[in-house]
């Protein structure tokens, strides 16, 4: 548990440098791990940032290397960190788990789901780094999915409960 973090980082340059592969395998038996841990009912707020990150990393990593047909595993991973998310109480995090979370959705087809997400994200996003991303990524589920141009407008309650409580909302249930 020590090394977590690392693991994830290291993944996660390891993803972004070509070796996809290798950062699933890094992955796999950490999230595993975690998952144990939760299983067994020991989850200190760090062990939940830790797992929710190792699902996260794990989702997106396979979303890269997963034929298209096999994509569904990994929205379901990245689907499994943004349910851990949203109870953190960390909009930040939140923001970018539910940029990542969209962005699966909409490789997997799902794109008005994705749509959704990638909403909230520019919603909750309190940099206009994350906003940016964010709308970028918007643009392409709306595009994908033929929907009119509507990118939404930075919200001065990014940090705000009530931002929170919106992205909650939209994605407490998964849609199909």
């Amino acid at each position: 548990m020590q090394f977590g973090d690392s693991v994830i980082r290291l993944a996660e340059i390891a993803r972004q440098s070509g070796w996809v592969v290798e950062a699933v395998n890094d992955l796999w038996p950490l999230a595993a791990r975690l998952e144990a841990r939760a299983a067994e009912g020991r989850l200190e707020r760090e062990t939940l940032y830790l797992l929710a990150s190792a699902r996260l990393a794990l989702g997106v990593s396979l979303g890269t290397v997963l034929p298209e047909e096999r994509l569904p595993s990994a929205v379901a991973w990245t689907g499994k960190a943004l349910v851990l998310a949203q109870h953190l109480d960390d909009d930040r995090f939140l923001a970018g788990t539910l940029r990542m979370h969209g962005n699966e959705l909409r490789k997997a087809g799902r794109v008005r789901a994705a749509a959704a997400r990638l909403e909230s994200a520019v919603a909750l996003s309190a940099t206009p780094a994350g906003q940016g991303a964010a709308s970028a990524l918007l643009a392409r589920a709306a595009g994908d999915a033929g929907l009119p141009n509507s990118s939404p407008k930075p919200s001065k309650a990014a940090g705000s409960g009530s931002a929170r409580g919106l992205a909650a909302n939209c994605c407490s249930t998964p849609s199909r």
